[in-house]
């Protein structure tokens, strides 16, 4: 299985206000895309891809919480 890393270092909270946050997600040395943080939604664009593809808040802590794997972090 390829490495990943995404490497974020906050000191204080980060509100994200007029601009989006992005976190470029790569696995060893292949790009696979960015994801866009934003106030209102949260957006995937693959790499070399024209489109990208948003979900709001909501429905994506929905699809979390339905389609994510548990996870408690304090038990590992």
């Amino acid at each position: 299985m390829p490495s990943h890393k995404i490497n974020l270092h906050f000191p204080r909270p980060l509100e994200i206000v007029n601009t989006d946050a992005v976190v470029q997600i790569h696995s060893g040395d292949e790009h696979h895309g960015d994801l866009h943080f934003s106030r209102g939604s949260i957006d995937w664009r693959p790499t070399r891809a024209s489109t990208s593809y948003w979900l709001e808040w909501e429905t994506f802590a929905r699809l979390m919480v339905e389609h994510g794997h548990p996870h408690n972090p304090h038990t590992a």
